[in-house]
């Protein structure tokens, strides 16, 4: 096929068609233009949307909140009244029953004559004061004052045998014992 066409005709076809190309892809350029435009303007309102019911929430909550002021305000007062009782409370001592476990652990022949206790004698060394028929029995006072395991550092101080003079036929606990104990934290609980 020969082209007959005057090549001025040749060229404004072919720029025709190339004007028609550029004025497509320049549509297309538009409507993806227009399309980001859209999804960008959707998601602003979306997002405002969300932000503006979270700052909502927000408000809401913080007036939630201010209507139990009150009664956290309470619950930090009992949670405190709580710590102060506890702290009371580990601090109490039944001294019946101590008294009744140092009883149990006495061996005969022995009277305990003074004993201190209170919490400033808890693990810190006091004396104990007894009286023993014999040298036999405050030995045995010693010993089994170490294996109870409600005192620590067992020792003898003095004992004091009175003279022959100064006692009684009837005077059966006439030795007297003075002893050095710390009392264990054990012996409270």
């Amino acid at each position: 096929m020969i082209n007959l066409l005057p090549p001025e005709s040749k060229a404004e076809i072919r720029a025709a068609h190339t004007n028609t190309l550029l004025s497509r892809y320049i549509f297309l350029l538009m409507m993806a233009i227009g399309l980001l435009i859209a999804f960008v303007g959707f998601f602003y309102f979306y997002l405002a949307n969300v932000r503006a019911n979270a700052e909502r929430e927000i408000t809401d909550n913080n007036q939630k909140v201010a209507n139990y002021k009150k009664v956290q305000k309470e619950a930090e007062t009992f949670r405190s009244n709580l710590s102060i009782a506890k702290q009371i409370m580990d601090k109490k001592v039944d001294y019946t029953r101590v008294i009744l476990r140092i009883s149990n652990i006495l061996p005969s022949g022995i009277i305990l004559s003074t004993l201190t206790l209170d919490p400033s004698t808890i693990d810190k060394e006091t004396s104990l004061n007894a009286h023993a028929k014999t040298y036999q029995d405050a030995l045995n006072l010693k010993e089994s004052l170490e294996k109870s395991g409600l005192f620590s550092d067992v020792h003898f101080l003095k004992i004091d045998q009175p003279e022959a003079s100064n006692t009684s036929p009837s005077d059966e606990y006439a030795l007297k014992v003075t002893m050095s104990v710390k009392f264990k934290r054990e012996v409270i609980r």
